[in-house]
């Protein structure tokens, strides 16, 4: 399987189209990026790129249509599996679940991992953002008015190997 494009955005090109976010959800987007990258570069890593949410789209329908070009058939759920997989990405219940940012990020060691990063408000349904957690997004989560860092894994840590 290739990639569709190779070239991620640079971390620099979402930091320079965050900040003049219109929405409460951008701000919370470019927020929690800002705080993720700094706990993976206080743990040693390094943010190598920042995919945004209609990039990691774009590739995953470009890969379905070449498939569709190459056999001639619908994808079916082993396909949006197999497309998932290759772009880091979760099928929950059925559904892909894309982040609102990937960030693809160097580890102390070398290795290279990847982040999927959601950004929620109050506003969000617990289900919807149940599904975003199984799919093991990075999120806030929005309780009585005050927000906090939601409890469980640390998903940043676990992935950098502290």
């Amino acid at each position: 399987m290739k990639r569709p494009d190779s070239r991620w955005p640079d971390r620099r090109e979402v930091e320079r189209l965050l900040p003049d976010s219109r929405t409460a959800h951008d701000r919370e987007v470019l927020e929690l990026y800002k705080d993720t990258r700094k706990d993976i570069e206080r743990r040693g890593g390094h943010v190598l790129a920042a995919v945004p949410e209609n990039e990691l789209k774009a590739w995953f329908n470009r890969e379905k249509q070449y498939r569709y070009l190459e056999t001639g058939r619908r994808l079916d759920e082993v396909g949006k599996v197999q497309i998932a997989e290759y772009l880091h990405l979760a099928v929950v219940d059925g559904e892909l679940k894309i982040p609102d940012v990937q960030l693809i990020v160097r580890d102390k060691e070398g290795e290279i991992k990847h982040v999927n990063l959601e950004g929620t408000s109050e506003h969000y349904r617990p289900g919807y953002v149940a599904k975003k957690d199984r799919a093991g997004f990075h999120s806030r989560e929005y309780t009585a008015k005050v927000r906090r860092v939601k409890d469980g894994p640390d998903v940043v840590g676990s992935l950098l190997g502290r």
